[in-house]
């Protein structure tokens, strides 16, 4: 796992940002530190053909995902 945490300078307004290898890190990370009212963005750095073999993997995994967390949220 790739985690980089580091400060993004846009406008004269810092934001942090956290880097990751893999969206399920990303998501495990988020669903530990974000609270109601934040805001993530989750941007892809550069395309993941070694992750996936349809860039719509990536978004069936992202719903998978969401979907697990919602269910242990109930």
């Amino acid at each position: 796992m790739v985690v980089v945490e580091c400060e993004l300078v846009i406008m004269e307004k810092k934001i942090p940002t956290v880097v990751f290898e893999h969206l399920r890190e990303a998501m495990d990370y988020i669903k530990q530190k974000a609270v109601s009212g934040d805001v993530v963005l989750l941007s892809p750095a550069s395309a993941s053909w070694d992750q996936y073999k349809q860039c719509e993997d990536r978004g069936d995994e992202f719903r998978e995902i969401v979907k697990e967390i919602e269910k242990n949220e109930d």
